[in-house]
């Protein structure tokens, strides 16, 4: 089972053209894909969307978008990385969602056995520096639709992508402005870490080098928002 997260407005889906193609890669029909676009286009309002897909079928469920803080608190307390299935979103959310359930922040810090950082518990992550960024390419990485549409826009940007194979130094990691890259949410950034049970706040950069900031980045992905 693969598991997608998204925003519809009005029909309008962030990243439409993403998710259609990721769909047909994985085996859903036509037939099946003008279904759930016909679903799609009769949304009125705002809702989030959970796409279930097995074996080519898909199941659409539309629920209420509750609001969240684009800037977040972030564990520095490493989650070791229990996941079976860390190629596909989806299979282990009974896992990450009672990981979230019993941590006091936001989002924590999930890490291999030499501990380094894959991502977060949910979702991926984004290491900002001065003129460029850095991704984890670590194999336990998700692949992200919402990362691979926000490193395109800051490619519109003219900023650097780093590649990081093995994952982040996760001691270095809240030395570093840092995102989140929610499907739902868009880039939220850690504004607060917290660690041993102590919080303070997060590095953001001044001279950002070029770079937006996460709430101009979310900008423009509304602005990508397309009919399906």
């Amino acid at each position: 089972m693969d598991v997608f997260n998204f925003v519809v407005a009005e029909g309008a889906v962030i990243d439409a053209d993403r998710y259609a193609a990721r769909l047909r890669e994985m085996g859903v029909q036509p037939s099946a894909l003008q279904q759930l676009r016909i679903q799609l286009s009769r949304v009125h309002g705002t809702r989030r969307g959970v796409l279930e897909v097995r074996g080519g079928d898909v199941a659409l469920a539309l629920r209420p978008l509750a609001p969240a803080p684009s800037e977040i608190t972030m564990l520095a307390d490493a989650i070791r990385d229990e996941r079976t299935d860390p190629g596909h979103l989806g299979p282990d959310l009974g896992w990450q969602q009672s990981v979230l359930a019993r941590i006091p922040a936001h989002e924590a810090l999930l890490v291999d056995d030499h501990f380094r950082t894959v991502s977060a518990v949910m979702y991926p992550l984004i290491e900002v520096l001065p003129g460029r960024v850095r991704v984890s390419t670590h194999p336990d990485t998700t692949p992200s639709i919402a990362l691979e549409s926000v490193l395109q826009i800051l490619a519109g940007y003219g900023i650097d992508v780093e590649e990081a194979p093995d994952g982040f130094d996760t001691h270095a990691l809240p030395s570093s402005e840092v995102w989140v890259l929610d499907p739902v949410y868009g880039a939220r950034l850690v504004d607060t870490w917290l660690e041993y049970g102590t919080k303070r706040p997060a590095r953001s950069l001044f001279d950002r080098g070029g770079v937006p900031s996460h709430r101009e980045v979310n900008e423009v992905r509304k602005q990508l928002a397309a009919l399906v």
